[in-house]
């Protein structure tokens, strides 16, 4: 899962909880849940995790404390894109109290600090993390660490520690099948460019960006990387594209349950007088001819040979949302089977060249 595999990390989870279930393993299951609910913060299924994880919660319920810290993370990530401030500064706090989530809670902690105008504080909750997991060589650790430390040393003025830090990130990950921390290599770029200029080499980053967390999927950090990209566009006086991009950023980040990230966006427009409902038009906005986070998610599990059924357990839809998804992505790529939408997303690139298409249609 910190490597960005999503889809093995998903396989794996569930193959775990069916056989902790078949060998009466209960001590196990606190762990899976979650697991599966950080890694369901990471895909983009946000409905109804707030419930589950405050379910891990509970002092009395016997949930073991790493457990605790694990849900705690997810429950103040969750909180912090819906605007709740100090709720999820509380369980952010109590979430860094586990080794294994301290340095991404003190990226989040930061990403706060930052929104909030303290800069200060945001380099201090990101120095020691910075440097164990970059210059201490724990690469995997600094996917979240490392681009809120770029954009504090940014804020403060620091650009060569700024340039020093993603250059290092860069060598540490190198040529490594690790799909988060190369975009989060390229969001560290993007920051710089967008930091230092010109703006079109910014925009073009954030792009890229775009694009490597969308193949994960990670849909919250496609939209970030997006209203960057949007305001890279405005800075080079590209005016429309720039606003019908951000609009529709923002229109998205509400429907993902990013509240405050959302407002932010639209609070950017209006202050320009720009109004962000005319930018988008009428009507529900699609993705064109593009896949969904959803469409993509699905697609990439149909590529591994999931029945729509595996597919609907896996990321906790119904097999009717599964069915209509695969037909939407089939429409869009331009294929009539299930074995050619397979091919067609290695052919795009969209998911690893190793693996093998589905044998046949369901």
């Amino acid at each position: 899962m910190r490597w960005g595999r999503y889809d093995e990390a998903g396989t794996r989870l569930a193959r775990s909880l069916a056989l902790a279930e078949r060998y009466g393993l209960s001590g196990h299951l606190d762990s899976i849940a979650a697991t599966r609910a950080h890694l369901d913060w990471f895909t983009g299924t946000w409905t109804g995790l707030a419930d589950r994880t405050t379910q891990l919660l509970d002092d009395d319920s016997g949930v073991r404390l790493k457990d605790r810290c694990e849900a705690a993370l997810v429950a103040g990530l969750v909180r912090a894109c819906g605007g709740e401030r100090e709720e999820a500064g509380e369980l952010l706090r109590f979430a860094a109290r586990d080794d294994q989530q301290r340095f991404e809670a003190a990226a989040a902690l930061a990403r706060l600090a930052l929104r909030d105008g303290d800069v200060d504080e945001a380099l201090r909750l990101t120095e020691e993390p910075a440097a164990i997991t970059v210059d201490g060589g724990i690469w995997p650790r600094a996917v979240e660490v490392a681009p809120v430390r770029v954009s504090a040393l940014l804020a403060a003025d620091r650009d060569a520690d700024a340039a020093r830090l993603a250059a290092a990130f860069a060598r540490a990950v190198g040529d490594r099948d690790a799909p988060a921390a190369r975009a989060s290599v390229i969001t560290c770029r993007a920051l710089l460019a967008e930091a230092l200029g010109p703006a079109g080499d910014a925009e073009a980053l954030f792009a890229e960006a775009a694009q490597a967390w969308g193949t994960l999927p990670r849909p919250y950090d496609v939209l970030l990387a997006r209203e960057r990209q949007a305001r890279c566009l405005l800075v080079s006086g590209r005016q429309e594209a720039g606003v019908r991009m951000l609009s529709e950023v923002s229109r998205q980040l509400a429907e993902l349950g990013a509240r405050d990230d959302a407002a932010r966006s639209a609070l950017f427009l209006n202050a320009r007088g720009w109004d962000a409902r005319k930018a988008r038009g009428r009507g529900r906005p699609s993705y064109g001819d593009q896949l969904s986070p959803r469409e993509l998610a699905v697609t990439r599990l149909l590529a591994r040979g999931r029945t729509n059924r595996q597919i609907s357990e896996a990321l906790t839809v119904s097999t009717q949302t599964v069915a209509s998804q695969v037909k939407s992505a089939m429409r869009k790529l331009r294929v009539t089977s299930r074995t050619a939408l397979a091919i067609r997303l290695v052919e795009l690139g969209l998911v690893d060249e190793q693996t093998q298409p589905a044998a046949g249609d369901e």
